[in-house]
């Protein structure tokens, strides 16, 4: 699926989605994601914190023992980049700039590049896929 292909609403819901995915949450939001937290594999709220993976917060769900943080089933999984690189990454997709040209506007690698455009295409069709 290609970005040019979505509509208004689409975009607008895609932009939301991504706001609402920061793995640097500010103190409202860690309120936020602290009651509304569940585990990403069964869905159950009966979670745990669990120590930290390199500064961000991991937790496991009592339910079915698994570990995950907030980024988990994200964008931001396993990722070095900022949020805001990737907001920007984003806006050069939306204004259909090529992989060099946006590569070099938030200072990453085309190969970089490459990669996250698919992380988003996959975000785009699992959102297309939970709406039908």
């Amino acid at each position: 699926m290609k970005l040019n292909n979505l509509t208004l609403q689409e975009i607008e819901e895609l932009s939301n989605r991504l706001h609402q995915l920061s793995p640097y949450p500010n103190e409202e939001k860690t309120r936020i994601y602290s009651l509304d937290l569940s585990c990403p594999s069964c869905g159950h709220k009966c979670i745990v914190k669990n120590g930290h993976d390199y500064g961000i917060q991991r937790y496991k769900c009592k339910y079915c023992g698994r570990n995950f943080t907030i980024t988990s089933n994200t964008i931001f999984h396993s990722t070095k980049l900022s949020y805001e690189q990737w907001t920007l990454f984003i806006e050069c997709e939306l204004k259909h700039l090529t992989l060099k040209k946006t590569a070099s506007i938030i200072g990453v690698s085309q190969t970089t590049c490459f990669s996250m455009r698919h992380k988003l295409y996959d975000i785009i069709e699992q959102m297309n896929r939970n709406t039908v």
